[in-house]
């Protein structure tokens, strides 16, 4: 089941200390497949947010050159063919949670809308269309790393 929630930039899910809505990212934006986290959340920086290299670069803690070959790579995959969205969510995620650099941008995903958005890792799975047990793994990874 698709989880049918509305979440506001003012909501404390989305961090305290008023995050600039600038550097929100929607949810749905995230769904495309066969890209990765990574990839679409440079993707929506870059083209729907208008930000350059070096800002996405900075904002996400990550090189600037690496931040424009994953771009160059992810807009390559989106014209070869195949991505799709699967769900409309009105979730937003704070570009943020995506400068750890201790784990993946996949395990940083989950684990927002695990312990902040509070939502099932079955809704995640659904959300992200991704199978549960690939979801689990993906959190259960990220909690050793943060516990290490």
């Amino acid at each position: 089941m698709v989880p049918n929630r509305k979440i506001s930039i003012n909501s404390k899910n989305n961090l305290a200390g008023g995050i600039n809505n600038r550097f929100l990212v929607p949810l749905n934006e995230l769904q495309e497949r066969p890209l990765t986290i990574l990839e679409s959340v440079i993707l929506y920086l870059k083209d729907k947010r208008g930000l350059n290299y070096h800002e996405i670069s900075e904002l996400l803690k990550r090189d600037e050159a690496n931040t424009r070959h994953t771009y160059k790579f992810a807009k390559l995959k989106k014209i070869s063919g195949y991505t799709k969205k699967i769900f409309f969510s009105e979730i937003l995620v704070p570009a943020s949670i995506f400068a750890n650099r201790e784990i993946s941008a996949f395990e940083s995903l989950v684990v927002y809308l695990h312990e902040e958005i509070k939502l099932s890792l079955h809704e995640i799975a659904v959300l992200l269309n991704r199978s549960s047990s690939t979801i689990r793994v993906v959190n259960s990874r990220a909690r050793k790393k943060y516990v290490n």
